[in-house]
């Protein structure tokens, strides 16, 4: 324990001692919030754009008339918000169509400025809607980004997941492949179209849709009438940025050849000046799930074509995965696949397919000419220019979370971004150029919640295949409320401290020379204690490991036996754990899942491994019981696990929290380090691992408690990151305004650090029973613990008053020193104290009376 004190009554004897530089406790945590807002009484809803004509001039604003009469849009380049009179035009429908128990409305604007926002209410005689806005194509060549994707149906979590990513990722516009609905019916589409206006962002920002007809939708009758395109067979073409890019919209579910194939050959044939040719359409040629037959059809009448008239890119749906391929060409030669070989210098890339929300389907039809492929919800974030045609498949679960791109920079990804990072780079750009390097592997680590003024350690991964020289790594800060000191962004780990309350997402970027991929970390700064729920799964082979008697340690086993098997053996699971150093553990466990029953007689006992950061399992001989264990230890013996595949209460360990709470408690210990548990003992019962279920794998579940201390607050509203980083502005025993107090003292106060001050401890006499005794007045923190005025503590910090006859010797206590006055600041934080010696001036004794100030 250090201690600092002011003396008085004898100013010249002062000292002050050193103190520690820092103390603390760290709490992590992740979550999002998403508020959506409704309209209530509108007399218009359903809002939608479509284009049919030139992008660059032409907009269709389409909506549904639910009352009112005489409705029209009411546009402009001026923002006029809900002024419908000062907005400068108007434009009646020019259609109107009942369909889906919709009064399907549709205003097709034409005489627009090429790549210029214009804001729109729609006004009849009973209200206003929201005000909205868009941006028209540019006319000339220059780089837009749009989203390419389909197959929401009728999955309403994904589909409107899928709705909101449009909205943060802020497309020129989407091209939807088909497959809206599950049955085309009235009230799907009622509801289909209520979740599109997920896709308008928080400024109001329309994304124009072009449609195509999937095969859930049953005529082509469906897009004309709900989205106005421009052709009654549901095919057609647009144009946008002059020569630069050209879309041709297919439909896969009329007839395919004859005058569609036609049209598609002479549409190509006219436009083969463009830049980037491109088509889109609903079922794919080759589908990359087994379940799904072949386009036999579409091979023979337009793969041709597409590959002849130099199509560059192809968005599919229909299949519900994910796919891209190499540039490929029809061919029926020895080498080919399933018609199809690769040619990298003029062949067309393949995306799809799909899994906007509908069903997930298994990638289980990979071909030679596949780069990649995969199952999960997700759309296709594509970037033009004069130069490139990029894209990127996006995952779509966590939309809610993700932040909204800017507009100045439309292909930086945003905060939270979930890209797809299969080894080939979660990037495909054409003109493509083949190559044998795989994309760097990137892991920024989970999501944190940090305690004001206390750094949190940035724990990164990075891998790769080494086929170029070397990795640069750099973290960066995407967003946040204030300013982030990284102490060195070039390093995987490393440090970060933050200058204001709220969430920030950090990315840590990994570029092998050709390729270069990023994952985002967020840490949300609160001031805020209270109870937190983590859980964390074993997620990689080294996480769980078996050891025999003979110390053979099996990283890959597809099933965890606690723990008998042909031997006696040791189980150890790592765990990646988000909770606090210091954090107060309330309750903890490990849920397993059943691989097997079981009813034997079983035994078990569960210890911690005694590490700051324990690290993953090695075959090394002897790896999991020569680890270290924690004091503490659970005892479990299971009930009998009746069924396999059970995760219930019979797979659940006991209370974890003794050797959780002593391995959180360590010094060293630091939220998402690895926290091992080993389990030895007796009987037998087999549990899922990682390597043979990952969706089995052990779970820890940890509920904690934290308080943020009170030092952490007054340092954070005091100190910038920069002054944090160096001990001698803003450590406990620095003085960095030159006043009398040191930084202890100023916190102990609730002083401005920053702020030179003169006397707050003040020598008086204090008049008791007709006598005068010699005393001291200072302000301390209220709300502590102890003996008023003797051994008064608030958190840490010990305050006490001392009496020396000789400076020498110092006395404190009962018989020596006595508390004779509180009053309350009235600041919530201060009280003022009067403490005085027991020896009155009558006895002519020197005094010296001093106040300490502990740390521990």
């Amino acid at each position: 324990m250090q201690e600092s004190s002011l003396p008085f009554f004898q100013p010249r004897a002062r000292r002050i001692e050193e103190c520690p530089a820092a103390w603390g406790v760290r709490v992590l945590l992740g979550f999002a919030l998403a508020i959506c807002a409704t309209k209530t009484n509108a007399t218009t809803d359903k809002y939608r754009l479509s284009w049919r004509d030139d992008p660059a001039t032409t907009m269709v604003v389409a909506w549904n008339q639910v009352d009112g009469t005489n409705p029209a849009v009411r546009y402009d380049t001026v923002d006029h918000g809900a002024d419908v009179g000062a907005y400068a035009f108007t434009r009646a429908p020019d259609r109107a169509v009942n369909f889906r128990e919709m009064n399907n409305r549709f205003a097709r604007l034409s005489g627009l400025a090429p790549d210029t926002v214009y804001y729109f209410v729609i006004a009849d005689s009973d209200s206003t809607s929201p005000r909205f806005w868009f941006r028209t194509a540019p006319a000339v060549p220059q780089p837009f980004t749009y989203i390419a994707g389909g197959d929401s149906r009728t999955n309403a979590v994904p589909r409107r997941n899928g709705n909101r990513m449009v909205a943060r990722l802020r497309p020129l516009f989407v091209a939807f492949c088909g497959d809206y609905t599950e049955d085309d019916t009235d009230a799907e589409w009622l509801e289909w179209m209520e979740d599109w206006q997920l896709t308008t962002s928080a400024d109001g920002r329309m994304y124009p849709i072009l449609a195509a007809q999937g095969n859930h939708e049953f005529t082509a009758a469906t897009v004309v009438n709900l989205f106005d395109v421009p052709s009654g067979e549901a095919y057609y073409a647009l144009g946008i940025g002059g020569s630069l890019f050209r879309i041709n919209v297919l439909n896969t579910e009329t007839v395919i050849g004859g005058s569609q194939a036609a049209w598609l050959d002479a549409d190509l044939a006219a436009h083969a000046g463009t830049t980037w040719l491109t088509a889109m359409y609903h079922r794919p040629i080759r589908p990359h799930t087994a379940s799904k037959a072949e386009g036999v059809q579409q091979y023979v009448e337009w793969a041709p074509i597409i590959f002849d008239r130099g199509v560059d890119l192809v968005t599919e749906g229909d299949s519900h995965m994910v796919k891209r391929t190499y540039p490929i060409e029809p061919s029926t030669g020895p080498s080919s696949d399933e018609g199809y070989v690769r040619n990298d210098a003029a062949g067309t890339v393949f995306a799809g397919e799909g899994s906007w929300g509908a069903p997930l389907t298994p990638n289980d039809d990979d071909k030679t000419w596949t780069m990649a492929s995969g199952s999960f919800n997700q759309l296709k974030w594509i970037r033009v220019t004069p130069a490139n045609l990029s894209f990127r498949s996006v995952r779509i679960d966590n939309a809610e979370s993700v932040g909204e791109v800017d507009d100045a920079d439309p292909w930086y990804p945003p905060a939270n971004t979930d890209l797809w990072r299969p080894p080939t780079g979660d990037t495909v750009t054409l003109p493509f150029v083949a190559s044998a390097n795989l994309s760097p592997q990137c892991d920024a680590g989970a999501d944190m919640i940090a305690i004001p003024a206390e750094p949190v350690i940035l724990d990164g991964r990075v891998t790769d295949d080494g086929a170029t020289p070397g990795v640069s790594t750099a973290w960066s800060v995407v967003s946040g409320p204030g300013e982030v000191l990284i102490d060195d962004p070039a390093a995987i780990d490393t440090v970060a401290d933050f200058g204001a309350f709220g969430e920030f997402v950090l990315r840590l970027t990994a570029d092998d020379g050709e390729i270069t991929a990023f994952d985002d970390v967020v840490v949300t700064v609160t001031a805020e204690g209270g109870t937190f729920v983590t859980e964390s799964v074993v997620s990689a082979s080294a996480d769980d490991a078996e050891e025999s008697a003979v110390g053979a340690v099996n990283l890959v086993s597809t099933d965890l036996e606690m723990v008998e098997e042909v031997t006696t053996q040791t189980v150890g699971i790592r765990f990646v754990a988000n909770v606090p150093r210091g954090a107060t553990i309330l309750d903890a466990y490990i849920q397993f899942t059943a691989d097997e029953k079981d009813n034997t007689a079983t035994n078990l006992v569960l210890r911690g491994q005694a590490a700051d950061d324990a690290p993953p399992f090695q075959t090394i001989a002897g790896d999991i019981t020569a680890r270290p264990l924690t004091a503490a230890s659970v005892a479990w013996n299971p009930p009998g696990w009746h069924h396999k595949d059970g995760a219930g209460p019979a797979q659940r360990t006991p209370g974890l929290s003794p050797l959780i709470g002593e391995i959180v408690a360590r010094p060293g210990w630091q939220s998402s380090n690895g926290l091992a548990v080993i389990i030895s003992g007796s009987g037998k019962r087999v549990a899922d691992s990682y390597d043979g279920s990952a969706a089995g794998a052990p779970l820890l579940h940890v509920e904690y408690e934290v308080t943020v201390p009170a030092w952490n607050l007054w340092n954070f509203a005091h100190f910038t990151p920069a002054e944090r980083a160096d001990p001698g502005v803003s450590g406990f025993s620095a003085n960095p305004d030159g006043d009398i107090l040191i930084n202890l003292f100023e916190y102990a106060f609730d002083r401005d650090p920053k702020a030179a001050e003169g006397q707050l401890i003040m020598p008086i006499l204090a008049e008791s029973g007709g006598e005068d005794f010699p005393a001291i007045v200072y302000p301390r923190r209220k709300g502590g613990s102890g003996v008023s005025g003797v051994d008064y503590r608030f958190e840490n910090v010990g305050y006490r008053v001392e009496v020396s006859t000789d400076l020498a010797g110092w006395s404190t206590g009962a018989g020596f020193v006595e508390e004779v006055g509180v009053t309350d600041d009235g600041n919530g934080v201060t009280e003022t104290v009067t403490v005085r010696s027991e020896t009155p001036l009558s006895a002519e004794t020197r005094q010296w009376l001093r106040l300490v100030l502990t740390l521990d």
